[in-house]
């Protein structure tokens, strides 16, 4: 008896762990914007996938009603418990809260919550 409860609590740690490191909720790899008056923050994280762009991130700022891109950011990013740490290729890092429900990216930038959008191509390639 006290084989099979042993066996049992290994079996149920490796489904704790595999399960608590496989969470989507963790992953923010894709397009993320939130548009404010005539301002659209685009954040553009690439998936870890162990290439040249292995948690690259970029972050555009474009003024809408002008029809241009204001400014332009890129590096690195690292996920944490409940926080993004970005590591800009000027040198600055920051971290910041977040939550990830969905399709929906949140994150508390100077004490305010900023909620951002997942960008969907559309399927262009669908018969109508």
């Amino acid at each position: 008896m006290k084989k099979r409860g042993r066996l049992f609590l290994i079996s149920f740690s490796i489904v704790l762990m595999l399960t608590g490191c496989s969470s989507s909720e963790k992953e923010v790899h894709g397009t993320w914007y939130v548009d404010s008056g005539d301002v659209r923050n685009i954040i553009q994280f690439y998936e870890n996938d162990n290439t040249d762009t292995d948690n690259a991130f970029i972050w555009a700022v474009y003024d809408i009603a002008a029809d241009e891109r204001s400014s332009v950011e890129t590096g690195t990013y690292a996920i944490g418990d409940g926080t993004i740490t970005f590591s800009y290729a000027s040198g600055i890092v920051v971290t910041l809260e977040y939550t990830k429900n969905g399709d929906r990216l949140t994150l508390v930038m100077d004490g305010s919550a900023v909620e951002f959008q997942l960008f969907e191509l559309a399927d262009t390639t669908a018969e109508k």
